[in-house]
């Protein structure tokens, strides 16, 4: 449970990164308003998923999300207006669903586990949670580091290749010696 949520978590945050960062910096103010939508569709998100888990259930709203932020991703192939803006919506709702979601549905994995043979709640309890929540939050940030580093590896050099003899470097063309 603990790796299939992570690795959800983890696949969603180094897609976002990646890409948000390099089409916020391509595209200045189609990335800025994307951004905004993104940060106030999460609130959104975060606010409604308790109503949505009762309506549909705690996996399932772990499922929506990660098909809500994978729809950012098919977005960026055509970046415009037209699918910038819904795919940042439901990015947003989708990180809220998956950011409520999976600490919830790792918590009642961990009583489950905690329980002994007659049904009590042992003391170590707290110890699975907080071992869940710690690989579950390392793989998050697991993601987002690696997308990042993605992101700000494609603007790392300024050069552009013409061809296999010359190139430009911030806008002198340059000869490559033979």
């Amino acid at each position: 449970n603990v790796a299939l949520v992570g690795s959800i978590g983890m696949f969603c945050n180094f897609g976002y990164y990646s890409l948000a960062g390099t089409l916020t910096s391509l595209h200045e103010l189609l990335g800025f308003v994307s951004l905004g939508l993104q940060w106030f569709s999460w609130i959104i998100g975060n606010l409604l998923c308790p109503a949505i888990i009762d309506l549909i259930g705690l996996k399932l709203v772990i499922v929506a999300g990660s098909i809500a932020s994978t729809s950012f991703t098919l977005c960026c192939f055509y970046p415009s207006w037209y699918t910038f803006v819904p795919g940042s919506i439901l990015l947003g709702l989708g990180f809220g669903f998956i950011y409520t979601g999976s600490p919830t549905y790792l918590n009642q994995s961990a009583r489950v586990i905690g329980q002994n043979k007659s049904g009590d709640i042992e003391k170590n309890t707290y110890k699975y949670v907080s071992y869940f929540q710690s690989i579950l939050i390392f793989s998050f940030k697991l993601g987002a580091a690696s997308g990042n580093a993605i992101s700000s590896a494609f603007f790392l050099t300024d050069a552009v290749f013409l061809n296999s003899t010359s190139f430009i470097v911030n806008g002198t063309e340059c000869i490559q010696p033979t």
